[in-house]
């Protein structure tokens, strides 16, 4: 399914969620939220990575997409890899699908 980030960053439901986007979450915080069972907790947890992540929590995104059987959750966390562009995530990817 195509997404652009046009419509990912407006048609999402962020302003559901109530996410304050001057909220910092550290990596165990986002591994706490994308092992949860609360798919509000994961789509918060995949809406912070996907404006603020980095390389290191890429692992957990790959369990998480073979893991998870939410087809909204697994679209999130495609999208993401999508819009990779930070060329230090390479190593964590190519690890974490080894």
């Amino acid at each position: 399914m195509f997404y652009s980030t046009f419509a990912i960053k407006y048609f999402t439901d962020k302003h559901i969620l109530n996410i304050n986007r001057s909220e910092s979450m550290t990596n165990k915080e986002l591994i706490r939220d994308l092992n949860s069972k609360d798919i509000t907790a994961i789509s918060k947890a995949l809406n912070y990575i996907s404006e603020n992540g980095n390389p290191t929590i890429i692992p957990e995104l790959t369990n998480l997409l073979f893991e998870n059987k939410d087809q909204v959750v697994n679209d999130k966390i495609i999208s993401i890899f999508e819009n990779l562009h930070d060329q230090n995530s390479l190593p964590y990817l190519v690890t974490a699908l080894s």
